[in-house]
């Protein structure tokens, strides 16, 4: 298996407007639970693999995606990750040759995203084949966390659902196959890999957080992997996080 990455650096800038809802003051009225695993309400899918497809700030958005559709309609949905890939180079992405994640959750209140059933995946670059009439999920927006914090986003994990987070990775992560990973050799800036962050947990006074990633089942611990947390921002993890926000009847 190839362990491509996916993500455009120049595209990582702040983001000109964010929604923002009512209730989004900075600060959630209850205080987060010690901990939060959205895998055990039973409403994460197996992670996939995006195989020699340079993309996994497509996969990271999906994954997000089906993940609230889960909590809200409380069902699991496969959704198109090709869709993303072929669909969205007017918004500055690259398919499988890389791209961002906020110009996706654009995207996804826009357009809009099929399923994987209508639009399935091929690892491969190809013409946007999109049909309006089979759009299953749109949003009305997305949040944003920029600034770094851990704590903020640790605060909003368990009460709005898995954000998508990209982090620098190095040689070592690669090979991550258990336990929490740890690195003095990453950095804040050259971000380089998307996923889902799906929870956090502590383990013998150790806080980490448990992502989703897109190199199958086989790599990491069935395909997630275990992210020190609270160690000064380690790898940028928290310093350019979004959220799509849904309005689902």
């Amino acid at each position: 298996m190839n362990f491509v990455h996916g993500i455009l650096l120049d595209k990582l800038d702040i983001p000109e407007t964010v929604y923002i809802t009512d209730d989004d003051n900075g600060n959630n009225a209850l205080s987060p639970p010690e901990s939060c695993d959205w895998r055990l309400a039973g409403l994460v899918y197996e992670p996939r693999d995006q195989g020699s497809c340079n993309a996994s700030y497509a996969f990271a958005v999906m994954h997000a995606t089906e993940i609230q559709y889960a909590i809200h309609k409380l069902k699991l949905l496969y959704l198109s990750v090709q869709q993303f890939i072929d669909c969205t180079h007017s918004y500055g992405n690259n398919g499988c040759h890389g791209g961002d994640t906020l110009s996706l959750l654009k995207y996804l209140q826009t357009i809009g995203l099929e399923t994987e059933e209508m639009y399935p995946y091929t690892g491969v670059d190809q013409e946007c084949m999109a049909n309006s009439s089979n759009v299953t999920v749109r949003s009305i927006g997305y949040k944003s966390i920029q600034n770094g914090s851990e704590s903020d986003l640790r605060d909003v994990i368990c009460s709005e659902g898995p954000y998508v987070v990209t982090m620098n990775i190095d040689e070592n992560f690669l090979h991550y196959k258990s336990g929490i990973y740890q690195s003095i050799y990453c950095n804040e800036s050259n971000l380089n890999q998307s996923m889902a962050v799906i929870g956090y947990d502590s383990n013998e006074g150790i806080d980490y957080w448990i992502l989703k990633n897109s190199w199958g089942t086989n790599w990491g611990e069935d395909g997630f992997v275990y992210v020190r947390r609270n160690y000064g921002n380690m790898c940028g993890i928290a310093s350019f996080a979004f959220a799509p926000v849904f309005n689902f009847l």
